[in-house]
């Protein structure tokens, strides 16, 4: 799987919050698959001050949210690993009906190695979900802003 700190180069790049960044998967076998990043290079969330955590987790949760709005998915599968990329990342997975269900009923790694790597799952395919996910995600975002502002 090919992620890298803030790749702006290969149009992954989706949307910056406050702690964080969101890229699209190179890989879209499961549409709209994201990765958020924290933009301080901590090494776990157990590493990172509560109060930045506080604001990683709920920029997360709005990127669920944004990603339901604009998927038709059922569910949002959140993973957060680092174990192959030593920087705090969370693989957000959409999960869909139309999963065969011993796939949709588990963890998204039981797929087939080959769907990571297949060239009709590239993400070029996937212009116009691109913007409809930065445009929902601005949305959750700014609402999420206007309703904790003092």
């Amino acid at each position: 799987m090919k992620h890298s700190a803030m790749d702006t180069t290969k149009d992954v790049f989706l949307f910056e919050f406050e702690t964080s960044y969101v890229e699209l998967s190179y890989s879209q076998f499961l549409p709209g698959y994201c990765v958020l990043f924290s933009k301080i290079p901590y090494f776990s969330i157990n590493d990172m001050p509560l109060a930045e955590r506080e604001k990683y987790l709920m920029e997360m949760s709005l990127l669920g949210d944004a990603m339901m709005d604009v998927l038709g998915c059922i569910r949002i599968n959140y993973n957060l690993l680092s174990n192959s990329y030593p920087v705090l990342h969370a693989h957000l997975f959409p999960r869909y009906a139309w999963e065969e269900e011993d796939k949709r009923t588990t963890v998204v790694w039981r797929y087939d190695p080959a769907n990571w790597e297949d060239p009709k799952f590239n993400l070029d395919a996937h212009g116009t979900m691109k913007a409809q996910l930065y445009q929902a995600i601005q949305k959750r975002y700014a609402a999420y802003l206007e309703e904790i502002k003092p």
